[in-house]
């Protein structure tokens, strides 16, 4: 008789969700995909690029990005490749393919809100950002980024901002800033940063946005 061939090992949502960072291809800084359990995903580092959701078809990983200038969010997808513990290796197009490294992410929460009473359309994005701020006289580095869709929900709402703990610096500054689209118009924004992480600041931060008239 044949040997029986063996099982194909089951790859299962525990094993990618998580925090994934690595070296920029080129040594251009750090790049992270934060990969949670409830089907969003985050891309951190790679330009023009934001992730918007995951799913498992086996042993394939389908990220749908939003990917400038295409107008449309194709899904990227990518074969999961056997790897040691604590690594997640992607074969499959750019951006996403390559190998990454488990990293443990930290969690920044808070609340955005307004004041006007106009409510949000089930088509509102909001996209909250940590930035490094402290040279006034350089665009300010994005640290970590969220994007939400309330899908209907009214402010206040919550988030929480994941962000790796190693790119924080004592002695150095960091905001949140964030913005609200509605309908493809951005509708609202920060006029003022909001210090977080480091100077004292508090360990939940309540994020007041402004209407863009």
């Amino acid at each position: 008789m044949a040997p029986t061939p063996a099982p194909t090992p089951t790859i299962s949502a525990t094993d990618v969700t998580g925090g994934w960072s690595r070296t920029a291809p080129g040594g251009g800084g750090r790049q992270a995909l934060l990969i949670r359990p409830d089907g969003s995903l985050t891309v951190l580092g790679i330009p023009r690029t934001e992730g918007v959701s995951w799913r498992l078809e086996e042993d394939t990983f389908v990220a749908v990005l939003d990917v400038e200038p295409a107008p449309d969010k194709e899904p990227a997808r990518l074969r999961i490749e056997p790897a040691t513990p604590g690594r997640l290796v992607l074969a499959g197009g750019a951006p996403l393919a390559g190998i990454w490294e488990r990293r443990t992410f930290a969690a920044l929460a808070g609340t955005i809100t307004y004041v006007q009473r106009v409510a949000l359309t089930p088509e509102a994005i909001v996209q909250i950002e940590l930035k490094d701020v402290s040279r006034a006289d350089l665009d300010a580095p994005v640290i970590a980024k969220q994007i939400l869709r309330p899908a209907g929900k009214q402010v206040p709402l919550p988030f929480s901002l994941d962000y790796d703990p190693a790119d924080i610096q004592p002695g150095r500054a960091y905001a949140l800033t964030a913005r609200i689209t509605d309908r493809g118009q951005l509708a609202f924004v920060t006029d003022t940063k909001v210090p977080v992480l480091t100077g004292g600041a508090p360990a939940n931060a309540e994020i007041v946005v402004v209407p863009v008239h």
